[in-house]
């Protein structure tokens, strides 16, 4: 039951930031909401197209961080660490999330020094 109404969530938020994209193609946060639920639904494809998309419009640290973990879930480590370089080139050091980030980075130095 919890996963069924759980989807209909999902799919009640795609539709709503679906909605907001259409009408403003310009609106970062909301391509970066709609990824994020693209990513939670499985649908990994269309998470990695709206996070492109939020990247292009303003480049937050916060979009490049979460397209380099989807990268990085799915072992594609090339582009994982390009997103996560660029997230540590952004972002300040008081910025919350930069010990994933390094963490992160590191694993895949390490994997790559195996």
């Amino acid at each position: 039951m919890e996963d069924k109404l759980n989807l209909t969530n999902l799919t009640q938020e795609q539709t709503k930031y679906r909605a907001k994209v259409e009408q403003d193609p310009e609106d970062d946060h909301s391509w970066y909401m709609l990824a994020q639920v693209y990513q939670r639904k499985r649908r990994l494809d269309d998470a990695e197209t709206s996070y492109k998309r939020a990247i292009a419009l303003t480049g937050r640290p916060e979009y490049h961080l979460k397209l380099g973990e989807l990268y990085f879930n799915g072992r594609q480590y090339g582009p994982a660490l390009h997103h996560l370089l660029e997230t540590s080139k952004l972002a300040d050091d008081s910025w919350n999330h930069r010990p994933l980030v390094d963490e992160l980075i590191e694993r895949i130095y390490s994997r790559d020094s195996c």
